[in-house]
């Protein structure tokens, strides 16, 4: 989406209002994404779309904080201890199936 697009959509919403609806968060995120890589301010970026910076700010630093798993391949399991840390969670003690199916539950 482009910025006039994406500020009608975020004017819809009207001011002061919560629970953007998640695509548009998404599309104004990548469309700050394109204007930060061209060298446009997050201030710039935010006036052209009519929002807050703070607002555009807090969007990405949510994002920011979701921690991505990366795809792993377990070669060879041997028996040792294993310990994964991923964000705040650490867990100590169990096998690699065992911790596969609690981060899918925890998904």
């Amino acid at each position: 989406m482009e910025a006039p697009e994406l500020k009608r959509r975020l004017a819809a919403r009207g001011r002061g209002k919560r629970g953007c609806p998640a695509d548009v968060k998404e599309a104004v995120l990548a469309y700050a994404a394109r204007r930060k890589a061209e060298g446009v301010s997050r201030r710039a970026t935010a006036k052209e779309l009519g929002m807050s910076e703070q607002t555009l700010w807090y969007w990405a630093s949510q994002v920011r904080r979701r921690a991505k798993l990366a795809p792993v391949q377990v070669v060879h399991e041997r028996v040792c201890e294993l310990m994964v840390e991923f964000g705040p969670l650490r867990v100590r003690g169990l096998d690699v199936a065992s911790v596969a199916e609690l981060l899918r539950r925890l998904g």
